[in-house]
């Protein structure tokens, strides 16, 4: 058996009526697919179906955890981290369902805290579409430190969020510190030479001051120093005979009407720690050629 093959101009032809002469040639091999014993099973219905039998348990499982949990997402956010006594506190709270995010439709209690924990002013917001926002003002001698604006919620659950108050006054005594020495190592005996004066110009003459030296985050034992009648003083101390780091701290107390103030300097610690490292010039040594090598030599302060 013979199969046709008519190009597409005697196709054309006969669908005219004209009478084609038409070429026959054998076919080319056939080739028989094998045919699959059996399909692959569709996947069973998973808990992303609509209401699948194996997602009951589940549904279940997170309506315990959710009557387990807090029912509330709370959160507030300040307009910025840091505030000077006066400053206007900024802060926008929200309070949402915590099953599916929807606004809870409660009124939210929004307080300022104190230091000390001490609620300063408080605020009773009704939230709109989950989210409301409000101001707090800092008193103009507020203290300084870490406060908190707290939001609670009307179940009692409650988040804070910190800010630090920055008080600043000026400096009415002008203090210098300076070394006897560029560095020091263990065993020495640490100078610091210190001169007072008032904003005046004035000489803080026959003034005891008190000095605290941190050692590694260990404090030694203050040492006192009085003023000459040019305000000049000399602070001595003892650096411990071993050292395992050279961060040392030399803190300057003075106390004058009332009001005491402080001047720090790191003591310039130099020990028998050096880093050194290597750099061979394109990176690498190659074996029975010159090469230029770079170093560098640091303390442990880099």
């Amino acid at each position: 058996m013979y199969r046709s093959r008519l190009p597409t101009v005697a196709l054309l032809a006969l669908s005219a009526g004209l009478s084609v002469a038409a070429t026959s040639e054998p076919p080319g091999p056939q080739v028989a697919l094998p045919r699959p014993a059996s399909f692959e099973a569709a996947p069973r219905d998973t808990v992303r179906d609509p209401f699948p039998e194996s997602a009951t348990g589940l549904v279940r499982d997170l309506d315990a955890w959710f009557a387990m949990n807090p029912k509330q997402r709370l959160h507030v956010r300040l307009d910025r981290p840091l505030y000077q006594p006066g400053d206007t506190v900024d802060f926008k709270a929200w309070d949402l369902k915590a099953r599916g995010l929807e606004p809870s439709g409660q009124p939210v209690t929004v307080q300022l805290l104190d230091p000390r924990g001490v609620v300063v002013t408080s605020q009773q917001l009704v939230p709109r579409q989950g989210a409301t926002d409000g101001h707090f003002a800092l008193d103009a001698h507020a203290v300084g430190g870490a406060w908190k604006v707290r939001l609670t919620a009307g179940d009692g659950t409650h988040v804070d969020q910190d800010l630090v108050v920055a008080s600043f006054q000026a400096p009415k005594i002008k203090k210098t510190l300076q070394f006897a020495r560029d560095s020091y190592s263990p065993s020495d005996t640490v100078e610091a030479a210190l001169t007072l004066e008032r904003s005046t110009g004035e000489k803080l003459a026959g003034k005891t001051v008190t000095a605290t030296i941190q050692v590694g985050g260990r404090s030694l034992e203050p040492v006192t120093a009085t003023t000459d009648e040019g305000g000049d003083a000399v602070v001595r101390f003892t650096l411990p005979a071993s050292l395992s780091s050279p961060d040392v701290l030399l803190t300057v107390l003075v106390e004058d009407g009332g009001v005491t103030e402080s001047i720090s300097r790191s003591v310039p610690v130099v020990l028998n720690q050096v880093h050194l490292a290597l750099f061979p010039e394109g990176g690498d040594m190659v074996k029975g050629l010159p090469e230029k090598v770079y170093f560098e030599a640091t303390d442990p302060k880099g």
